[in-house]
């Protein structure tokens, strides 16, 4: 089982970094589900309540060099390595400080085993003995002096048994009747706190003219505010929605 990857892109290293931190927000522990053309990082089985946390990236828009070589197991068409992992330990391994000190240039990630004291990622022989980790490389520029620093960090893994892993195929989507992508999360949310002071609910509708609308009324007055012209995802096979108007009615503090 192997895997080595790199990204020489600055904005791809920093929105992978920001990525890790959203999930390290919502999840303590992260499945990292390793294929030929996508990356996937899924809230693991054991810390699920509510919903399912799933993330897959096209590995060809994200990664410069990307080889791995895994197991194939019932069910699954393709050979894949399957890792669970800490999602706080992800995220601080791919900090590097403030962005306006510091540049990301170059991330090298490689499974690997514990590097015995005295050696590094670049001089391993991949024969050592010990317990699996997931190694990172960062070469870091300081903005001010144009220095570059190299960080090293490895963190643990588990393997995925492969008996596990259709726990960690795609979920079917439900049947629905409209699906659009939202505006942006933070006019979204500075419109909802500006109006959530009239009424405990508010309206959700979505039209397929690609309209969005969020509306709240009480006894004297009625107020809509609509996102236009948004665009709407393309959907194969029996996820196709049916493409009618649909509304829903939420509490606020649910929406915020």
């Amino acid at each position: 089982m192997k895997f080595r990857a790199k990204i020489e892109k600055t904005t791809k290293i920093v929105t992978f970094s920001n990525l890790a931190a959203v999930i390290a927000k919502l999840s303590n522990e992260t499945i990292l589900r390793l294929s030929k053309k996508k990356v996937y990082l899924i809230q693991s089985v054991s810390a699920s309540e509510e919903g399912v946390l799933w993330c897959d990236i096209e590995t060809k828009s994200l990664f410069t060099e990307y080889t791995y070589q895994g197991y194939v197991a019932p069910g699954f068409d393709e050979d894949e390595i399957i890792l669970e992992l800490s999602a706080s330990d992800l995220c601080r391994a791919l900090e590097f400080g403030n962005t306006d000190k510091h540049c990301p240039r170059d991330l090298k990630m490689k499974l690997s085993k514990e590097v015995p004291a005295g050696k590094t990622l670049n001089n391993q022989t991949g024969n050592e003995t010990g317990n699996p980790v997931l190694a990172f490389q960062i070469q870091i520029e300081q903005i001010n002096s144009g220095r570059m620093l190299v960080v090293s960090r490895e963190i643990p893994i588990k393997v995925v048994s492969k008996k596990f892993w259709a726990e960690y195929k795609e979920p079917l989507m439900p049947k629905f009747n409209m699906s659009i992508f939202m505006p942006s999360l933070g006019k979204v949310r500075s419109m909802i706190d500006k109006i959530k002071n009239l009424s405990k609910t508010i309206i959700v509708r979505a039209s397929p003219d690609g309209t969005l609308q969020f509306r709240t009324k009480n006894a004297m007055q009625k107020i809509s505010v609509n996102f236009h012209n948004l665009e709407k995802p393309v959907w194969e096979g029996d996820a196709t929605p049916d493409e009618s108007e649909t509304s829903v009615r939420i509490p606020y503090k649910e929406a915020s």
